[in-house]
C-alpha cells in the first residue's frame, strides 16, 4: 500500500545514556510554524504551594519519557512523519520538538490525577504531601494506581520518596514552608576574587550593570578603578577585597534581585570564555532587565579545547538546563553574543546538517523547550560575561553528566564503524600528519598568526572558529579532517559504487574535509576506466551557423514529424524569410515525399539547396534522383545529430505545441490552417518581419484589416468630393482664331511680346507669328488676347475679345458665378438693341459644359445680360 506523504520532518540524530540512537524530528521548521497552540496554562506557584500547606514529608515521582507515553490518533499521525535515508516512518507516539506538546502532556496529567488532595503535577514531576506518614503512603498509592491505571511510566532512579524536603521550582519546600534556595545566588556569592586586570574589568562591568538599583555604587567603586589604570603594578589589598564582598552582597540583595513571577516576561542570557561559563535568569519589568537568578561552572579540561562556538553553544544549554524549571513548558528568550548560534538554534530554521555532532546534540535538547533566540552586543552582556571569567571554582555537571548523555562523541564512532578506515588508524595517521598534528596542538592552546603560517595551512586558519578536536580526531563543522596518507582510501570509499563527481561531493560534504577535496574528487572521478567506458560525449560543441542566405526561398530545411495525431507531417521551413509549410501524410515514402514537394515547389520555385536529416526518405536513390533532375542540391546533417538541422527541429517543435493547444472542436486540418496563418504573420525575431512580409514582399491582409482606416479609400472619397461640389466660379479658357491678336509670354523672362494667330492646331494649341516674322508653337495658357487700343494695335483689326459672365438661375439663387470668355466678332452688324451674333466657318469652340468635345459647328452665342437694360458699344471700339 502506498501513502501519500502530505508532511515529513528531518531528523536529528541523539544518543541516548545506554549508547542506543534516538531518532528526534525537528518540527520547528516544518508544522510548528501552522499548528495551533494549546492554551491550557501551566500551574502558578501559588497554587502549588497552597496544595502542598500542611505537609510533613514530600515524595517526588519523575515520568519516564514523558510526551512519549501518550499515543496520538491514527488521523493526526500523516502530520509526525518523518524523512530518513530508508524512508519516511510515522510516530505512534507524541514525539518531543512539538510546539503544544508540554500543554497537551499538561492537561493530561490534570485529568489522570484530578481530585486528589496534596498532589500537584508540574509536567513530568509529580510531587505528594500529606500531613502524616499513614496519609502520606496512602496518596502515593493512589497517584501509582492511577499512573498504572492510565499507562503512565515513572523513572525509579530519579524518584524521590518520604523526603523532609525537597527542590521545587527554585525553592526549597519543608514542613516549614517554602524557603528560597542559595543556589540561584551561589554563582556571585562564591564568585573567586579577581586576579587581574582583565577579571577586574568584567567584575566591575557586571557591577555597573546593575547601578540603577544600587545607590552610591561609584562612590562604592572608586577604589578598584585605580587597578585598571595603564602601567599600573597589580597590587591587590585586604579593603579591595572587602569592596568586592560588599558589592557581592549587594547583587543578591532584594534591592536588585527579584523573585521569580511567571506572569512576566522571561530571558535568559549567557556567555562563555576560556575558563568558564556563566548565566543569567532576569525579568524584564517596566522595560528594566531584573536578575532572578545567577549560575556558572568552570570548564573541564576537555571542554576548555572546544572551538569559540562550541563554548558560547555550551554556554547557551547549561543556562537553559540549569534553569529548567523555570523555563520548561514557558516561553522565553535567549540571548547570546555569538551570531552564528542565532542562525543554527533558531526555531525558525532547520538545524544546520553540516553542524558538529556536539551542537546537533545540543540543538536536539533545545527543542525540547519553546523559546527565540536574538543577538545583542558583548556590552550588552556584561553579567553573564563576568560569571564566566569569574566562574565557581567547584565545575557543575557537564550537559552529558546534566542530560544523562555520554560524554564521547558515539555518532563518531558509528560515522566509523562500518568504514574500510578504521578509528585507531585514523587517529594515528592524524597524529602523524605534519600539518594536522600542528593544527591539533593550535586548537588546543593557540593560532598563531596567519603569516607565520605556511600556504597549505591558510585554508585551515581560516576555519579556526569552526574546528574541534574530539576522540583524536580533528573535525571541521562535523566533518572529519583526513590526513593526506588517508585520502586516496577515502576517495574509494566516496566512489564506491562507482558515484559521480557531484555525488561524491555531496556525501563528502557530510563526512570527510581536506585542502582542494573537490578537485581532488574530480580527478578521481575521471580516472575511473569503468565510469569513463560507460560514460556518453556530454559536451556539446558550439552550433556551426550555417549562414544568411541570399535571397528567398535559396536553402530549404526539411523534417517529418510524427506519428503525431493520426498523421505523419511533412515540415518545410525557408532559412531566409521563414516561411513555413506544414502538409500532413499517410506515407512518408520517397515517391510521397516527392509528390508532396513537387506541390510546393510549384508555388514557391525550386530551391538552391536542401537540408534534411538521414531518414529513409532522404537518403534512397530516388530522392537523390530528383534532387538532380531539378537542379537542387541535398545537403545532409550529421547521423544522430538533430541539432545541424536545428531550424527544422524547431519547427517540428513549434508545431507540435500549437497544434496541441489549438482548439480541439475544430478538424485538424482547420487547426493547421489556422496556426500557419498566424506563424506566417507573426515577425520573427531573426528578421524583424513576419514570413509573409519577407516572402511577398507585403504585409499580409487579415481580418484585422477590416477594422483599420483605410487612407485610399478616404483620398478617392476626397477627389470625388472636389469634383461633384459646385464652384463660385468656372473659367473657361479663351479660343482664338486666325488672324487674331494676342500677347505672348516670354519663355525666358517676364514680359509679353505681341503676336497674330496663323494656325490651330488643336483645342488649345496654336501657331503664332511675332513681328519679326518668327513663328512659334504656344499653349493657350501661354496666349491672352490683345485688346484695341494697345500702341501696336491695328485698328482695321478684324476681332476683339471681351471676358463676359455667364449665370444662371440657380447660381444667382445660390450666391455662385461662373466666368467664361466668349470670342465677340467686330465684324458683325451692331444694333443697338438685341444680341450680338456672328457665323464663321473656321472657329472652332470647346463646349462650355464639363467633359463634352469641341465640335466644328460656328454656334450662334448669345450673350446673357444681368438686366433689361440696353447698353451700347464704346466709342474706343470704333463700331
Amino acid at each position: 500500500m502506498v501513502t501519500p506523504i502530505e508532511w515529513a520532518s528531518p531528523i536529528v540524530i541523539a544518543i541516548k545514556s545506554n549508547g542506543n540512537v534516538r531518532i528526534c524530528a525537528d518540527f520547528k521548521v516544518t508544522i510548528n510554524q501552522h499548528v495551533q497552540v494549546d492554551d491550557y496554562p501551566l500551574p502558578r506557584f501559588e497554587e502549588i504551594t497552597s496544595k502542598l500547606a500542611g505537609g510533613q514529608l514530600f515524595t517526588k515521582i519523575d515520568l519516564k519519557d514523558a510526551y512519549l507515553q501518550l499515543l496520538v490518533h491514527p488521523d493526526s499521525r500523516k502530520y509526525l512523519t518523518i524523512s530518513t535515508h530508508k524512508g519516511y516512518f510515522q510516530y505512534k507516539r507524541l514525539p518531543f520538538g512539538i510546539s503544544f506538546a508540554p500543554a497537551v502532556f499538561q492537561r493530561t496529567m490534570h485529568q489522570i490525577l484530578s481530585g486528589l488532595d496534596g498532589v500537584v503535577c508540574y509536567l513530568d514531576d509529580i510531587l505528594i504531601t500529606a500531613e502524616n506518614r499513614h496519609e502520606h503512603i496512602k496518596r502515593v498509592r493512589t497517584v501509582l494506581q492511577r499512573l498504572q491505571e492510565a499507562g503512565i511510566k515513572s523513572q525509579i532512579t530519579k524518584c524521590f520518596w518520604l523526603q523532609e524536603s525537597v527542590t521545587f521550582l527554585g525553592h526549597k519546600i519543608d514542613k516549614n514552608g517554602l524557603h528560597p534556595t542559595s543556589e540561584r545566588v551561589e554563582a556571585i556569592k562564591k564568585m573567586p576574587t579577581p586576579m587581574n586586570v582583565a577579571e577586574l574589568r568584567s567584575f566591575l562591568g557586571s557591577i555597573t550593570y546593575y547601578g540603577r538599583f544600587i545607590d552610591n555604587l561609584h562612590v562604592r567603586c572608586a577604589p578598584l578603578y585605580r587597578h585598571l589604570k595603564k602601567n599600573q603594578k597589580w597590587d591587590w589589598t585586604s579593603e579591595d577585597t572587602q569592596i568586592t564582598n560588599d558589592l557581592k552582597n549587594i547583587l543578591t540583595s532584594n534591592e536588585t534581585l527579584v523573585h521569580y513571577d511567571e506572569k512576566q516576561p522571561i530571558y535568559v542570557s549567557s556567555d562563555a570564555s576560556d575558563k568558564g561559563i556563566g548565566a543569567v535568569l532576569f525579568h524584564k519589568m517596566n522595560n528594566i532587565m531584573r536578575p532572578v537568578a545567577f549560575a556558572s561552572r568552570t570548564l573541564s579540561e576537555t571542554e576548555r579545547r572546544y572551538s569559540t562556538i562550541d563554548k558560547e553553544a555550551l554556554g547557551i544549554v547549561y543556562s537553559v538546563t540549569k534553569f529548567h524549571q523555570y523555563l520548561y513548558g514557558r516561553k522565553f528568550t535567549l540571548l547570546t553574543d555569538h551570531k552564528p548560534l542565532e542562525r543554527i538554534f533558531s526555531q525558525e530554521r532547520e538545524t544546520p546538517k553540516v553542524a558538529s555532532n556536539r551542537l546537533l546534540r545540543w540543538a536536539m535538547i533545545l527543542n525540547s523547550y519553546e523559546y527565540t533566540i536574538n543577538y545583542h552586543t558583548a556590552k550588552e552582556n556584561t553579567p553573564a560575561d563576568a560569571l564566566s571569567r569569574l566562574p565557581l571554582p567547584n565545575s557543575d555537571l557537564t550537559i552529558e553528566e546534566r542530560t544523562g548523555l555520554p560524554q564521547f562523541a558515539h555518532l563518531l564512532h558509528l560515522r566509523l564503524s562500518n568504514i574500510p578506515v578504521t578509528k585507531q588508524k585514523l587517529r594515528k595517521e592524524t597524529l602523524n600528519d605534519i600539518n594536522l598534528n600542528k593544527i591539533k596542538n593550535f586548537i588546543t592552546n593557540y593560532w598563531p598568526e596567519k603569516k607565520e603560517l605556511p600556504i597549505e595551512m591558510h585554508t585551515y586558519f581560516e576555519k579556526r572558529e569552526q574546528l574541534s578536536f574530539e576522540d583524536g580526531i580533528i573535525l571541521w563543522n562535523g566533518r572529519l579532517c583526513i590526513p593526506k596518507k588517508l585520502q586516496s582510501a577515502i576517495l574509494e570509499m566516496l566512489h564506491d559504487g562507482h558515484n559521480g563527481v557531484n555525488a561524491m561531493q555531496s556525501l563528502a560534504r557530510l563526512h570527510v574535509y581536506w585542502s582542494n577535496i573537490d578537485k581532488d574528487i574530480q580527478n578521481f572521478s575521471k580516472h575511473c576506466k569503468l565510469c569513463q567506458s560507460s560514460k556518453t560525449n556530454t559536451n556539446s560543441a558550439p552550433v556551426y551557423p550555417w549562414g544568411v542566405p541570399p535571397e528567398p526561398w535559396h536553402r530549404l530545411h526539411i523534417d517529418f514529424a510524427g506519428p503525431f495525431l493520426g498523421y505523419m507531417w511533412l515540415i518545410a521551413i525557408d532559412a531566409y524569410t521563414k516561411w513555413l509549410e506544414v502538409i500532413p501524410m499517410k506515407s512518408t515514402t520517397s515517391r510521397a515525399t516527392i509528390s508532396r514537394l513537387d506541390n510546393i515547389f510549384a508555388t514557391f520555385g525550386i530551391p538552391k539547396y536542401i537540408v534534411t536529416d538521414n531518414g529513409p526518405q532522404f537518403i534512397s536513390s530516388e530522392f537523390r534522383s530528383y534532387c538532380q533532375s531539378i537542379g537542387t542540391t541535398h545537403i545532409k546533417t550529421t547521423p544522430y545529430h538533430p541539432r545541424t538541422n536545428g531550424l527544422a527541429e524547431r519547427a517540428v517543435r513549434t508545431f507540435k505545441e500549437r497544434m496541441l493547444a489549438s482548439d480541439k472542436n475544430i478538424d485538424i486540418h482547420g487547426r493547421l490552417n489556422r496556426i500557419l496563418q498566424a506563424y506566417r504573420n507573426t515577425t520573427r525575431r531573426s528578421t524583424n518581419r513576419t514570413p509573409y512580409e519577407a516572402m511577398f514582399g507585403r504585409i499580409m491582409r487579415t481580418t484585422f484589416d477590416l477594422l483599420k482606416p483605410n487612407i485610399r479609400d478616404d483620398l478617392e472619397r476626397t477627389r470625388l468630393y472636389k469634383e461633384l461640389r459646385p464652384t463660385n466660379k468656372e473659367v473657361v479658357p479663351p479660343t482664338y482664331k486666325l488672324g487674331d491678336k494676342v500677347w505672348v509670354n516670354k519663355p525666358l523672362t517676364k514680359g509679353s511680346d505681341p503676336a497674330i494667330i496663323t494656325k490651330c492646331n488643336g483645342p488649345y494649341s496654336y501657331e503664332v507669328e511675332f513681328s519679326n516674322g518668327v513663328r512659334s508653337r504656344k499653349h493657350s495658357d501661354q496666349l491672352r488676347p490683345r485688346l484695341s487700343g494697345s500702341q501696336d494695335d491695328d485698328p482695321t483689326s478684324a476681332y476683339t475679345h471681351y471676358y463676359k459672365r455667364i449665370d444662371t438661375e440657380d447660381q444667382l439663387q445660390h450666391g455662385d458665378y461662373r466666368n467664361q470668355l466668349s470670342p465677340i466678332p467686330s465684324t458683325s452688324a451692331q444694333h443697338p438693341e438685341g444680341p450680338i451674333v456672328f457665323q464663321d466657318e473656321d472657329a472652332t469652340f470647346p463646349s462650355t459644359s464639363r467633359g463634352a468635345t469641341a465640335t466644328t459647328t460656328t454656334p450662334q452665342l448669345q450673350v446673357p445680360r444681368r438686366s433689361q437694360r440696353q447698353r451700347k458699344l464704346p466709342a474706343r471700339l470704333g463700331l
